[in-house]
């Protein structure tokens, strides 16, 4: 199989994934476990941050009003 019809395969496989599901095409990589988890470390990393500006937000509202 070329290169080219290797992404032609690819594409066709988004293009059936966003017809079956509310989203956009597909969101999906496939990638290496170290890269894998490098972006999930670093998702998980600032998915905590916002968690914990929300909480502080939330209780200086309340202590405000």
């Amino acid at each position: 199989m070329s290169d080219k019809d290797l992404v032609g395969k690819l594409l066709k496989a988004a293009e059936a994934i966003h017809r079956v599901s509310t989203k956009e095409s597909a969101n999906y990589i496939v990638t290496s476990t170290s890269v894998a988890d490098f972006i999930k470390k670093t998702y998980n990393e600032h998915r905590a941050g916002f968690r914990k500006e929300k909480i502080t937000r939330i209780f200086n509202e309340e202590t405000q009003g």
